[in-house]
């Protein structure tokens, strides 16, 4: 019978010392060789508390790690009237605001990252009293602002200094565990602010008030 290659007689012959195994290289330190398996290390797989078996133990979420919750809604760069809308009535109480009641109320966060180098102004329109705080950061525990009543009706307003590409998590909470339901969310940029006159407030952000500013006279 005609051998067609020289490995397969060698791999007959055991007591030569021949490796046929062809998922072992064997080698020394000086050659680069291993008595491992050939290919990369597998990578090692960790729990994720998510109802799926990730580290194929048979065992689904033991010794899992829960994921943080961050915020509910990614907006991006959003900038503009209503560039959100909600209902906090069945939303989740996750967080409150340092100018709450205290009593907590449903509310729902949102990722935000600024468009621009600028000033910027967080408002809601609802029918309950509501309150709005800022995180810092992506996923940041720090509160950096919190407004209750700002405005008439009970509504609060934010007003951001911010670079480009800072994010932020804005939320829209209750005042209280009374306080829920539809609301929109608007973001205005500093550039696009007009005067108000007459209510009291500084809205374009300049310093200047109703009458004294140059856009009411």
């Amino acid at each position: 019978m005609k051998i067609r290659h020289l490995s397969y007689f060698l791999c007959a012959l055991p007591l030569l010392g021949f490796n046929c195994d062809p998922e072992v290289h064997v080698g020394t330190a000086a050659d680069g060789g291993s008595d491992g398996p050939r290919g990369d290390t597998p990578p090692v797989l960790n729990e994720a508390c998510d109802s799926e078996d990730n580290d194929l133990d048979g065992v689904i979420d033991e010794g899992c790690v829960p994921v943080r919750r961050c915020w509910d809604y990614d907006l991006v760069s959003a900038v503009g009237t209503n560039v959100a809308s909600g209902d906090t009535t069945d939303s989740d109480d996750d967080t409150t605001g340092s100018c709450a009641s205290g009593t907590e109320g449903n509310d729902v966060s949102y990722r935000w990252l600024a468009p621009g180098a600028g000033t910027y102004r967080v408002t809601v329109e609802a029918d309950f009293d509501t309150v709005l705080y800022l995180h810092e950061g992506e996923c940041g525990d720090t509160e950096i602002a919190c407004s209750d009543d700002a405005l008439p009706g009970l509504q609060p307003e934010l007003v951001i200094e911010a670079n480009e590409g800072e994010g932020f998590v804005i939320v829209v909470d209750g005042y209280s565990a009374a306080s829920a339901g539809p609301y929109q969310l608007t973001i205005d940029a500093g550039s696009e602010l007009t005067e108000v006159c007459g209510d009291g407030i500084d809205n374009d952000l300049d310093g200047l008030v109703d009458d004294a500013d140059e856009d009411c006279l």
